[in-house]
């Protein structure tokens, strides 16, 4: 559990990076003079965040713990030592410079030499290893199957900081496939407080007030990365521009196309595959679309509920598929292709790890 807390700490804070907090304190990380902010408890935790992400990049190369005592072949994301273009750009920005797309080329460059030179030096030593997919914007680093007995092999190699474990993850079965649930914390919210066109849960964000000075969210791009999104949808298709699927494998019995992030389809299940899991999962989901529902419905249901921001363009980032279930490596690539989208907010209804 602890590397995979990790895993997800480096995401908070290349994500950081991009937020105007980064500036301060990548400053005070290069020695430059610092605006001394107050630090509140938020931005304590995210200067704490930029302190780790340095000291994995510049420490000794780790190992996570759960991958301690493996045996046969085990999926794994090998983090290298170059900071990625995310890092990179809240440096070059901290010190009072501009960042283009060609600065960005030039990152990109330098991560692929290292990332190139790591692989031959891991061929080198004989590390048996089958290479996935390749990150470069929010985490420099390779999603990879590695024989267990070739892990601490791993550690030798220079351009390595950081070998985790490529978690199997899984939506919270009761809130996976969920719709129409009772929102916690409101149960004492009476019929009169709510407009029937509003999602139950949201008159007390004061959501109409917001509309009424004419922001209903829109030029906002929001990135839903999740299960994917029922893209024709009445109350979706209106707004969806687009997405990412990084989802594929034995599980389905069609391969999908990388830009199709439609919900797992039950036609899709293969024979020898139940309907439901252990867990009480449906093979099929449904939990991206009850997500993107709640922040873009137009009102063209049987209730005429809206979301909070119809208005918005709707991206959609299939990073778990069937039982709501998938790999780290998923979630990561869609986290990349959100922020290369360009992405204004970005929704992760993920916490379940197993």
């Amino acid at each position: 559990m602890q590397s995979a807390k990790r895993i997800f700490l480096l995401f908070a804070v290349m994500l950081m990076i991009f937020s105007t907090f980064a500036s301060d304190v990548l400053a005070n990380e290069l020695g430059k003079p610092q605006r001394s902010p107050s630090l509140d408890e938020s931005h304590l935790e995210k200067y704490e965040n930029v302190e780790a992400q340095r000291e994995v990049l510049t420490g000794p190369a780790q190992l996570g713990e759960s991958l301690r005592d493996k045996s046969g072949n085990v999926n794994v994301i090998v983090h290298f030592r170059e900071p990625s273009v995310g890092l990179q750009k809240g440096i070059v920005q901290s010190q009072g410079k501009k960042w283009s797309n060609l600065d960005a080329g030039k990152v990109k460059e330098k991560i692929e030499k290292q990332q190139q030179q790591a692989e031959h030096s891991m061929r080198n030593k004989n590390i048996n290893f089958s290479k996935g997919s390749t990150y470069n914007t929010v985490l420099n680093a390779q999603s990879m199957t590695v024989a267990a007995e070739d892990l601490d092999k791993l550690l030798e190699v220079e351009e390595v900081a950081l070998v985790e474990e490529d978690f199997y993850v899984q939506l919270d079965p009761e809130t996976g496939n969920g719709h129409g649930e009772d929102i916690e914390g409101l149960t004492d919210v009476s019929d009169e407080d709510i407009s029937p066109n509003y999602i139950k849960g949201i008159t007390h964000l004061g959501i109409p007030k917001v509309w009424e000075l004419g922001n209903r969210g829109q030029g906002v791009k929001v990135g839903v990365i999740d299960t994917g999104i029922d893209y024709n949808h009445p109350d979706l298709a209106g707004v969806y521009k687009g997405g990412r699927n990084y989802v594929n494998g034995p599980d389905y019995n069609t391969e999908r196309p990388a830009d199709d992030p439609y919900e797992t389809k039950p036609e899709e299940r293969p024979e020898g595959l139940p309907e439901y899991d252990q867990n009480g999962s449906s093979y099929w989901t449904t939990h991206g679309t009850h997500v993107a529902g709640t922040i873009a419905a137009q009102g063209n249901n049987d209730y005429g509920m809206i979301g909070v921001a119809p208005a918005v363009d709707l991206y959609a980032y299939r990073v778990l598929g069937a039982y709501g279930s998938g790999y780290t490596s998923w979630i990561v690539g869609g986290v990349e292709g959100a922020v290369e989208d360009g992405m204004d907010v970005i929704n992760l209804s993920l916490s379940a790890i197993r």
